[in-house]
């Protein structure tokens, strides 16, 4: 019993009644094969063969690969069985009696479990086991690790000695507590290659120390060094994975029924197997709404034993291994791209390194401009406004810029003709087009106009604005976000913009009218879609099926239509002196009431009943227009859009209904903005768009993505009640494979 040498010793069995117990004298491997092999063969074949408890740590390849602790657990694979080398860390040999009952209580606890559901591709577990107070907690900490191949790097391990042994215990405290044994003058006589030499163990626990410091978190040695502080107290080979409730709970008073029961739960983390992939992700969102429920999504999806979560990029190097797979999920800025490229197979990032084809406006325009003229029958053609795009520094070279601008000028000559009272294609109304700087966002800059002098007047406005309270926009052309810059007071008719920092531009035919809906809350104020889609390696397409419809703040009032005597319109009848009825992007609206009233989900907005259209063709129109601008269109512009097979990205994609019910397509972000979701609907879009990203993307990175998950589903099959599915809407191969 502990701590009392009260054993029995006999040369003859114990009586049937008693547990029997051999006792041989042998190493570690020999023992294991007599053991097998030569003794209790009646009681049938072997389960389990346990090594141990060693005195000492078995951690990092140093200290494993001497162990005669994991010799007998190796010998015992070697013979066919299951092995579990259980090693005991310490830093002294002063021990409370109490924490080495429940070390070994824990350890029994371990091995039980361990049996139970051991991994059909293991043969060998190695556990450490620290001798500290906090075992005593009732949540000690288990982690699976790998093992840290190290190496002594100062030499010999051993000390040549003369004369008289000093006493073992006495060395081992020297070693343990000072690190290393003091050599000064040991008295080594001259000696011939004849004469006797002794030696003593004198390892350099610095090479070991240094190893382990310089690795970094996920294998043994890191594990035991954490151990020896609170609240890390177990480690185990293989991968690696803090886990902190663990659960031992058994009744105290019961020790008979403790001893027994090989049932008892205990939870651990890590891989179960030599071929389990390990994943670590680091999730970093920059949207604290999706934030939570993403890191819930992926808890969901990847079990617990093989998914960890890394607070930074830092050890990822250290952390790399061929089972083991680097999920990165944070902002454009902030991934690493190298790692990605370098690590095609085994590194995961959640954005696509160049995709301006689709989330900048003129290249946008472009590509679909190129697709249409190879393909006058596309979809996008009938659903994507033409466009003219320019480049613009000050606004006094504005001839300059628009000298390529055909379609420009023919509005202009076309609303010349009008305004002397000339009907042009059927009509006298005057042409609108909606200006829209390439490179902002959030619906910065956006204006309307009919004519060159009021675009030459919009461009004049901003530069005699420009000052220090301008606000400064991002211009990376592959960053995207979805967010807004700042203005004042969030009023769409101070988002002044900076012309010679954005240069580009695109103008386009407004869509007027747009569908409105007059009953309340809705009360005729226009709105446009924003959808999701998931564009997943090179290259999967999923939609999301909770569309949102976002309103302006006020009800629409239509540019006007007929021409002002007067060379230049009237203040009060120009639409850019109320944009807040034609922007419908809600970061513009303050947190009110207003706000909360101008977000709804598409499906359950009250569509005219007479209408030649309903939600199902509408939608069935977005994918098709969405799936041919991704999965075609984009990859022909193979310069600026270059899907990673290693790569994902989240984008919300923005279309605009007219009176008719035809979509129109406005706009693609990436990273886009979900605050625009608001309170009311967060948890059901988000959430649920979140959860099955999570499903989506985490079983392509275990290697799952053809294996049909519950989570998303083909295009025609429903999703629950209420809930939100990712529908797949089409796929091709654009030979990037990462096998």
């Amino acid at each position: 019993t502990l701590f009392q040498d009260d054993g029995k010793f006999s040369a003859r069995p114990f009586p049937d009644d008693q547990e029997q117990w051999i006792l041989l004298d042998g190493t570690p491997a020999s023992c294991a094969q007599i053991g097998l092999f030569h003794f209790f063969q009646e009681r049938g074949p072997i389960d389990l063969v346990v090594s141990g408890p060693n005195y000492g740590r078995n951690s990092t390849a140093l200290f494993s690969l001497g162990s005669g602790t994991l010799g007998g657990a190796m010998e015992a694979t070697l013979c066919g069985k299951r092995a579990i080398a259980l090693s005991y860390a310490f830093e002294s040999r002063v021990h409370d009696p109490e924490v080495i009952g429940k070390a070994s209580n824990l350890s029994a606890r371990l091995i039980a479990h361990l049996l139970q559901e051991w991994p059909s591709d293991v043969d060998l577990f190695s556990v450490n086991v620290p001798l500290r107070k906090e075992l005593l907690d009732d949540d000690p900490k288990i982690q699976y690790t790998s093992m840290l191949a190290n190496r002594w790097s100062s030499g010999s391990s051993f000390e040549e000695v003369s004369g008289e042994d000093e006493d073992p215990a006495e060395q081992e405290r020297e070693i343990r507590e000072g690190g290393e044994t003091t050599k000064g003058d040991i008295g080594i006589s001259d000696s011939t290659k004849q004469a006797h030499k002794h030696f003593k163990w004198a390892p350099k626990f610095a090479d070991v120390h240094k190893s382990v410091r310089e690795s970094g978190p996920g294998n043994d040695g890191w594990a035991i060094m954490e151990g020896m502080e609170p609240d890390k107290f177990v480690a185990s080979s293989e991968g690696y994975k803090e886990f902190s409730n663990l659960d031992i709970s058994v009744q105290e008073n019961d020790r008979q029924q403790e001893r027994l029961s090989p049932s008892i739960p205990i939870h651990l983390a890590g891989p179960r197997g030599r071929n389990a992939i390990q994943v670590y992700a680091l999730v970093n969102y920059p949207d604290t709404l999706a934030q939570p429920y993403l890191l819930e999504a992926f808890s969901n999806t990847i079990p617990s034993n093989q998914l960890n979560i890394i607070p930074s990029l830092s050890a990822l190097s250290s952390l790399r291994s061929p089972h083991s797979r680097t999920l990165q999920i944070t902002s454009y800025e902030s991934i690493d791209f190298n790692d990605a490229l370098s690590n095609p197979t085994t590194s995961f990032i959640n954005a696509y390194i160049i995709r301006k084809a689709l989330i900048r406006k003129h290249y946008l325009s472009a590509t679909i401009a190129s697709w249409s003229s190879k393909h006058p029958d596309s979809i996008l053609k009938f659903h994507f406004k033409p466009t003219v795009d320019f480049e613009l520094d000050y606004a006094e070279f504005l001839d300059d810029a628009l000298i390529e601008a055909f379609e420009l000028h023919e509005a202009f000559e076309r609303n010349q003709h009008r305004e002397s009272g000339e009907v042009i294609d059927g009509t006298l109304n005057k042409e609108w087009w909606i200006l829209k700087p390439g490179m902002s966002d959030g619906g910065n800059g956006i204006r309307l106009f009919s004519t060159y002098e009021e675009l030459q007047l919009i461009f004049e406005e901003w530069e005699e604005a420009d000052g220090d309270s301008t606000p400064s926009i991002t211009s990376n052309d592959d960053r995207g976000q979805d967010t807004p810059a700042p203005n004042d007071n969030n009023d769409p008719q101070n988002s002044r913009i900076i012309t010679s920092h954005l240069r580009h531009f695109t103008a386009q035919p407004y869509i007027d009218a747009p569908l409105l809906l007059p009953s309340a809350p809705y009360n005729s104020r226009k709105f446009h879609i924003r959808t999701y889609v998931l564009a997943l390696g090179a290259l999967t397409l999923y939609h999301y099926t909770d569309m949102l419809a976002l309103f302006s703040s006020v009800p629409y009032t239509p540019p006007p239509s007929s021409f002002n005597a007067s060379p230049s319109p009237s203040p009060n009848s120009h639409p850019n002196t109320n944009l807040p009825a034609h922007l419908t992007n809600t970061c513009f609206q303050s947190p009110s009431s207003s706000k909360l009233s101008s977000i709804h989900l598409f499906s359950s907005l009250p569509l005219p009943p007479s209408a030649l259209y309903t939600h199902a063709t509408i939608t069935r129109t977005i994918r098709a227009t969405l799936s041919t601008l991704f999965l075609h269109a984009a990859p022909s512009q193979r310069t600026n859009f270059q899907p990673l097979p290693n790569a994902y990205e989240i984008f919300g994609v923005d279309f605009l209904v007219d009176a008719e019910g035809k979509p129109w397509l406005l706009e693609v972000n990436a990273f886009p903005d979900f605050g625009q979701t608001g309170e009311v609907l967060g948890g059901r879009v988000v959430g649920c768009l979140m959860g099955e990203v999570g499903r989506v993307v985490g079983g392509w990175v275990l290697g799952n993505q053809e294996e049909k998950r519950e989570g998303y589903s083909q295009e025609g099959e429903g999703g629950d009640e209420g809930r939100g599915r990712l529908v797949e809407i089409g796929r091709v191969d654009l030979g990037l494979s990462t096998a």
